[in-house]
């Protein structure tokens, strides 16, 4: 028995099982998890547009991808994820792949549409500030804030603006 035991330990370590256990890479490594994620998940262009999307690969000693889109007539893409919408309008994926596990793979959509991309939401809140600043300033000269200037005649000379009248 002693020395059926010792056999069968020396076939493991000959094989790379060993100590490390099943479910490891030869070698007694733990195999990798890798993931790859593509910014943006979504996005619109216009026909003949361009964007450039960014990959990120996890879990992987090396983090290159190699790009594509799957449709055919669906656009190109370049080795540095620079994307050539098609002239045509559509729905099509941009897909990123690991080199060191292809089957790990991230997607993105891209909507190839005649209309405008649309406006980050920031801009919308930007817009509204400056005109919320506009409508105070028209307000601080035509004296409604002005309440020491009660019983007083204003002058018709216009007041001296600072910063350009902002």
């Amino acid at each position: 028995m002693r020395f059926h035991a010792h056999a069968l330990a020396t076939l493991a370590l000959a094989t790379g099982v060993g100590a490390a256990g099943a479910g490891c890479a030869p070698g007694g490594q733990m195999p990798m998890s890798v993931s790859v994620a593509v910014t943006p998940h979504q996005i619109s262009v216009q026909p003949q547009g361009g964007f450039a999307f960014t990959a990120t690969v996890t879990g992987a000693p090396v983090t290159d991808v190699t790009w594509a889109v799957p449709e055919t007539g669906g656009g190109t893409i370049d080795a540095g994820g620079y994307y050539t919408a098609p002239s045509s309008a559509g729905s099509f994926h941009v897909v990123a792949a690991s080199v060191v596990d292809p089957s790990r793979r991230g997607t993105a959509v891209v909507s190839v549409s005649m209309a405008a991309p649309a406006a980050p939401a920031w801009i919308d809140k930007w817009l509204a500030a400056v005109h919320d600043l506009d409508q105070l300033g028209r307000e601080l000269d035509s004296g409604i804030y002005a309440g020491h200037h009660k019983g007083r005649r204003r002058s018709v000379r216009p007041r001296h603006r600072p910063f350009g009248g902002l």
